[in-house]
């Protein structure tokens, strides 16, 4: 479905690539501008879709994806200009590989995602902001990225407890363990010499 909100979200994913290239190449205004741009674009979606009554499957799918790439891409994009450490960005996609397979495994079995927690909003937003302040380098700038950061990896612990609590997850895990114990049998049978013999 094309919306406003939908369109908005789109232009975020596109912005990740300016803000890259403005990293890498040493030119702060470019980042900064779409920075800004891709902070608008992350409100003004989810106002939108609310205030239009325009909130669809695809906006609630395609958000959280295009945050994640978003931030993704921008810190590779920092640590390649050596603005932060490696070891951030592993963290990062980690943390951020482990929600989308989780996520995808929910839309697999036709299961609603799970909202996203206040702090995880929140973490988005002074990521954002802490973007600006490194980019610019404003002085004390990384130590608010860092804080940010250690915000967001605790988002991420509070989103990954409110999915395995949600009815979503409980049923996807009830199929699961039918799955395993079914396939457990199966080995058990064909590896019991017993069973084996009785059908000598």
């Amino acid at each position: 479905m094309i919306t406003i909100p939908n369109i908005l979200t789109f232009m975020r994913l596109i912005f990740a690539f300016p803000v890259f290239w403005g990293i890498i190449s040493d030119h702060p205004l470019v980042s900064i501008i779409f920075i800004c741009l891709a902070g608008l674009s992350d409100f003004f979606d989810g106002y939108l879709a609310r205030k239009l009554k325009q909130e669809s499957k695809i906006g609630r799918i395609s958000d959280p994806f295009v945050d994640k790439f978003f931030g993704g891409l921008s810190l590779l994009a920092l640590v390649m200009a050596e603005y932060a450490p490696w070891m951030i960005f592993w963290l990062f996609l980690a943390r951020d590989l482990f929600l989308v397979i989780v996520s995808l495994i929910l839309l697999w079995q036709h299961k609603d995602l799970v909202a996203e927690t206040k702090v995880g909003k929140v973490s988005t937003g002074i990521f954002i902001f802490s973007l600006v302040l490194i980019v610019t380098r404003i002085p004390n700038g990384l130590y608010l990225f860092y804080a940010c950061f250690a915000l967001y990896v605790l988002s991420g612990l509070l989103y990954s407890i409110r999915i395995f609590q949600s009815p979503e997850a409980s049923s996807v895990k009830k199929k699961a363990t039918v799955l395993i114990q079914g396939l457990k049998q199966k080995a058990g049978a064909l590896g019991d010499p017993e069973e084996k013999e009785c059908k000598r």
